[in-house]
């Protein structure tokens, strides 16, 4: 069986939250795809997952879920992390992560839930590396801003937007973690 760190980076944020920072600052793990395709719905990665980690699939979904919510989307991190991607990722997975954030994102998938600040940091991020020229144009800005931030002695700015500040409690804001983990305290995990 193929061994799959993103997802087994994503229990464990799950189980330990607190290593949230550490993690946000370290590369992605090269198969953040099988991350997002679990988040998606893909239920043969979820039994893959679920056997490899010998953990429950609704554990496996709510990490990847969880993964995505507080390492890709948190406010502040550059178009290419929100897509599960680095800037050496080809256009072709570029499209491929952007389609599987979205189809994760739509309300037919989780009713109930407003994502709609997700869903504009994901087709924000898509609209800056649409194109070869999108891309082209987001790399110089983003190598500007970088090295400037470094020389200010702050650490380098990881993205260029502003986050986007969102509207429910279950979002990937603070109030919206400590809810999730107080849930996950109440279910004694």
């Amino acid at each position: 069986m193929i061994e799959q760190p993103a997802i087994k980076t994503a229990v464990a944020l799950l189980h330990v939250p607190a290593n949230l920072k550490q993690v946000r600052g370290e590369p992605l793990p090269g198969d953040v795809e099988s991350v997002l395709k679990i988040a998606a719905g893909d239920e043969e990665g979820e039994k893959a997952a679920a056997a490899l980690l010998n953990r429950p699939r609704d554990v496996i979904r709510k990490a990847a879920v969880f993964y995505i919510e507080q390492v890709l989307l948190t406010p502040g991190t550059d178009s290419y992390r929100v897509l599960g991607a680095t800037p050496d990722t080809p256009a072709y997975q570029l499209r491929r992560n952007m389609a599987l954030l979205i189809s994760w994102l739509h309300p037919d998938r989780n009713p109930g839930t407003d994502r709609s600040s997700m869903t504009m940091r994901v087709t924000g991020a898509w609209n800056d590396l649409s194109s070869d020229d999108r891309r082209r144009s987001y790399d110089e800005r983003l190598a500007q801003i970088q090295p400037a931030a470094v020389a200010g002695g702050d650490p380098p700015a990881p993205g260029l937007r502003q986050p986007v500040r969102p509207h429910n409690r279950h979002s990937s804001t603070a109030s919206g973690f400590v809810g999730r983990l107080r849930k996950l305290i109440r279910e004694g995990r």
